[in-house]
């Protein structure tokens, strides 16, 4: 029986609350329903060409931790259904004699642990350099901005992990969002129980990317690292009623400042 990951809610101040959830705008990127599966072996997203909501695209990749400069295009693996490091020869299985030298794995195919909500991709970063030679452990989904995606955006989305290995050392999995280079998230889920919700605003321009970097842990244990992400991006507008609201409140504060004359 798998564990049933509940929500867990963060609190947050009234501005951030008020900048976040104010906003409408058009879905412009979506990582599940964006995803394209690979077809051939050794199929890259270069190849499949995974264009998103709006007129950007998805690249997964494989990311050294001491270098996120240093990347490669995950590649397609007919057997396991899922895009991993291009060390394996992608016909054999994510599980097969190259055994951890194919991680990182993300896909559809949940192939360790619970199962996928509807939103959510399937992503298990890989190991250290004893496991992966090329030394690219971290699993990067990398969505790039396209024609016209140029402004303010809101990032939103949830990180679960979905095993727990008994008997195991675990340390959970973290995700780092980044944005052209610059941080601007940071979260980690210790067990299969919880789920961590998030919401950035930002802002990008045409040719710009958004990294959504998963990582094996703070203390880069090796096992039940399988991880579930949900993210969508949207053009962030203030709501009408929104800054109405926001107008009202500077008056009142106003009216409250001469009051006090």
């Amino acid at each position: 029986m798998f564990s049933i990951r509940i929500k867990s809610f963060l609190v947050a101040s009234t501005l951030c609350w008020l900048s976040s959830s104010s906003v409408s705008g058009d879905l412009i990127a979506d990582l599940r329903a964006d995803y394209v599966a690979g077809s051939v072996a050794g199929e890259t997203t270069a190849t499949t060409n995974p264009f998103t909501s709006g007129t950007g695209r998805w690249d997964y990749f494989a990311v050294d931790e001491e270098n996120l400069n240093n990347m490669s295009l995950l590649e397609w693996d007919t057997v396991s259904a899922l895009y991993e490091n291009a060390t394996d020869n992608h016909s054999n299985g994510s599980s097969g004699s190259t055994g951890f030298d194919a991680y990182p794995l993300i896909g559809t195919n949940a192939i360790f642990g619970g199962l996928l909500e509807s939103d959510e991709l399937f992503i298990h970063p890989g190991h250290d350099g004893q496991y992966t030679p090329s030394g690219q452990e971290f699993a990067t989904l990398r969505w790039t901005a396209g024609v016209g995606e140029t402004g303010d955006i809101l990032i939103t989305g949830a990180l679960s992990k979905l095993n727990n290995i008994t008997g195991s050392v675990q340390d959970g999995v973290g995700l780092e969002i980044m944005v052209n280079g610059v941080s601007v998230y940071e979260s980690s889920v210790a067990d299969s129980t919880t789920e961590i919700p998030w919401s950035v605003n930002t802002s990008i321009n045409e040719g710009e990317h958004v990294d959504f970097i998963l990582n094996h842990g703070p203390a880069e244990f090796l096992y039940s690292d399988s991880a579930a992400l949900s993210a969508q991006i949207f053009t962030a507008t203030p709501e009408p009623t929104s800054m109405l609201m926001f107008a009202t409140a500077i008056g009142a504060a106003a009216f409250q400042r001469r009051r006090r004359k």
